[in-house]
């Protein structure tokens, strides 16, 4: 049996800003203008080319969809509960979700409108905000001024007196499907070309010529 030969530890188990890495602490070389390599960066800044890596998250910032902050309540995610009916919105009748909810301690959060995402062409639109309805509606106003789609909107936590004056209002036909509103409009018919090359803006052109001339 061959006697184990002495030799340093090379890979090191170290936390850095890009998480827990293996990494090799011979991975450098020194010249007399100074030390470089993926191992030497990440010993020395806890980092591989700190400022190459913050230059870049700033460029993928450019062009991200604005957002604005919220104040989310947090539930007890160890206690039994419905989450799925969370509100983030205080009211004077909020639901029971089976445990009781601090709104004066609220966790801020990202809050992305649908107009943000510059969305080209949407057919259809699902809304289920518990209570947020008219809120999400607003946010996406242009959008679907713009491209008119189908709207499926959970109605029983909303203002039922603004909600159909609203879609009203956008020219939408309402119509009770259980918890939900169906809104809907005539103009929300696609041709029978396929539109998947152009925008929501010009399919209403092209729907608008050909029943013009029926």
């Amino acid at each position: 049996m061959k006697p184990s030969s002495n030799r340093p530890v090379a890979f090191v188990l170290t936390a850095t800003n890009h998480g827990s890495m293996l990494v090799n602490r011979n991975d450098f070389h020194s010249t007399r203008n100074g030390s470089y390599g993926v191992g030497y960066q990440l010993f020395k800044n806890s980092s591989f080319d700190p400022f190459g890596i913050d230059f870049a998250l700033q460029l993928l910032e450019i062009g991200k969809p604005q957002y604005s902050e919220i104040g989310v309540p947090v539930p007890d995610y160890l206690s039994p509960s419905i989450f799925g009916s969370l509100e983030i919105s205080k009211r004077a009748s909020n639901e029971f979700i089976g445990q009781a909810i601090d709104y004066d301690k609220p966790q801020v959060t990202r809050s992305i409108t649908t107009d943000s995402l510059g969305i080209a062409r949407g057919d259809f639109i699902e809304i289920d905000f518990e209570g947020m309805e008219l809120e999400a509606l607003l946010g996406a106003e242009p959008t679907i001024l713009r491209c008119l789609p189908r709207l499926l909107i959970e109605k029983i936590k909303s203002d039922e007196d603004r909600l159909p004056e609203m879609l009203n209002a956008w020219s939408y036909q309402l119509f009770p499907l259980g918890l939900n509103i169906l809104a809907y409009t005539v103009q929300t018919r696609w041709p029978k070309k396929s539109m998947s090359d152009r925008s929501c803006q010009g399919a209403q052109r092209t729907k608008s010529k050909r029943t013009s001339r029926l």
